[in-house]
């Protein structure tokens, strides 16, 4: 990013009207601002070149920097939902249709209580997977070898068991390519399950910072639809069935939570 950044809050004013500039200066260094007419923007060397007439400007002159840090990046959250008894374990489910699988670790679906999180993600190397962290630091994860293909919609499975001690994840596209491997499932041993003891926080199309100074990292690029959660280790065929189906309501068996992003889609 540029050391010096900044927009207005209006395209255009008329003479006397107001305008106001916001501005971030990297370690809150102090700037020049003046205000000119362009005659010409063009800066090709066979043309009339750049010209510009200065106009003088009370609101003109040496300013006090400040910076003011930007987040790019899109996602969703909710602050604290309660999971109820995972003691049979947990199930993350999503439909995604990727545009990067390749650009690095993407969230999906992210939980995080204190130092517990469970995550849904495409892995760098493109793949779905599945990881755990315990608040003793214990991690466990499960990847899928197979990376998706861009611009493709597959429903995505994770599963926590701790009655078997084993976590999984599944891939599946909603349509197949012959000889090309873009699907798969994969297991590993679930290290030290604890559950959380409280309200998590939910985020989508992100992951969980590791640090204060963000308020996500890892951001999705794609589309998602339908993530849910369902309390126990649901086996592969019963969730992907769910998956396909219309979106669960409340009446539906271990459903947490499950939501409808086609819902209010012209609102913000």
């Amino acid at each position: 990013m540029h050391g010096l950044v900044g927009y207005c809050d209006r395209w255009s004013v008329k003479p006397g009207a107001d305008i106001r500039f916001m501005v971030s200066s990297e370690f809150d260094r102090a700037f020049d601002c003046r205000f000119v007419r362009l005659v010409c923007a063009d800066p090709n060397p066979d043309g009339p070149g750049y010209k510009e007439i200065e106009m003088p400007s009370p609101a003109g002159g040496r300013k006090t920097g400040r910076f003011q840090p930007a987040f790019p990046g899109s996602y969703g959250v909710v602050p604290a939902l309660d999971l109820g008894d995972l003691s049979r374990g947990l199930t993350l489910t999503a439909t995604v249709w990727p545009t990067t699988p390749a650009k690095g670790r993407q969230g999906i679906i992210s939980l995080a209580a204190g130092g517990w999180r469970a995550t849904l993600t495409v892995e760098a190397g493109g793949g779905g997977a599945v990881e755990i962290i315990q608040p003793n630091g214990a991690r466990s994860v499960a990847a899928v070898a197979a990376p998706m293909l861009a611009r493709e919609w597959y429903d995505l499975v994770a599963m926590i068991d701790p009655v078997a001690g084993r976590i999984a994840v599944c891939q599946t596209p909603r349509r197949h390519y012959g000889t090309i491997r873009d699907e798969g499932r994969t297991e590993a041993t679930l290290i030290d399950w604890q559950a959380p003891a409280g309200p998590v926080r939910v985020r989508f199309a992100a992951l969980a910072p590791d640090s204060s100074e963000v308020p996500a990292d890892g951001h999705f690029n794609g589309k998602l639809e339908r993530p849910c959660l369902w309390r126990g280790a649901h086996a592969h065929d019963a969730s992907l069935a769910v998956q396909r189906g219309p979106i669960p309501d409340a009446r539906t068996p271990d459903l947490i939570a499950a939501w409808d992003f086609s819902i209010g889609i012209p609102s913000t």
